[in-house]
């Protein structure tokens, strides 16, 4: 009788362990044809970046109503404005 219960649990402990090495062989089978598929699919091969675009110029009118809202943050008194060139 405890012959058999050995048995048993000696049967369960190489199912499982069995089970358990075949699913990561697996897992690591899956993996390794994700990774060839992302390596080598045209999809996902390096494009170089698009030229950046240069913003354009703020206007002259859109500085003022900035500093008017930074006194305004501020609290302080607004200085004249530079003559632009």
């Amino acid at each position: 009788m405890p012959w058999e219960i050995v048995a048993i649990w000696a049967i369960v402990i190489v199912t499982l362990t069995w089970f358990r090495r075949d699913e990561e062989r697996l897992r690591s089978h899956r993996l390794a044809e994700q990774a060839r598929y992302f390596a080598t699919a045209a999809r996902y091969r390096h494009r170089p970046a698009a030229p950046r675009q240069t913003a354009e110029p703020i206007p002259p009118q859109a500085l003022v109503h900035r500093r008017y809202l930074d006194l305004l943050r501020s609290g302080g008194a607004m200085a004249p404005l530079a003559p632009r060139t």
